[in-house]
């Protein structure tokens, strides 16, 4: 199972998305606006489910049928989709992990540094 909790993998997913889109666009792949909103609504779909897959690579039979529209693009999908996930991975990873502790609790002591210095108020009367 994934450390990643599932709405930071939805979160991750549908950003990243986004940049795939783009880049299979650059390849001269014909995707518009409503392949873009079918596969985000894919996504939210499998969250909803809690089917959202922990790997991204397990996103691959979702994503090529509403990326993909002929047999030659199918054939380069992986060039495209391969590395994508392999950087989702490592997103996964690293939001999976716990933050540094003394940075993220609420009851680090102050230290005398951390409190600015007072100034003192000029009245001035005009």
């Amino acid at each position: 199972m994934s450390q990643t909790p599932a709405p930071i993998r939805l979160i991750i997913y549908q950003q990243e998305l986004i940049r795939l889109i783009e880049t299979l666009r650059r390849a001269e792949y014909n995707l518009g606006t409503a392949q873009q909103l079918d596969a985000q609504q894919l996504l939210l779909r499998l969250a909803q489910q809690n089917f959202l897959p922990d790997h991204a690579a397990a996103l691959k039979p979702f994503l090529t049928p509403l990326l993909c529209h002929t047999p030659q693009e199918q054939n380069r999908f992986d060039g495209y989709f391969e590395p994508w996930a392999a950087q989702l991975e490592h997103m996964l990873r690293a939001a999976g992990k716990p933050a540094h502790k003394q940075a993220t609790s609420p009851h680090t002591p102050l230290k005398a540094a951390d409190i600015p210095p007072k100034t003192p108020v000029s009245s001035s009367s005009t």
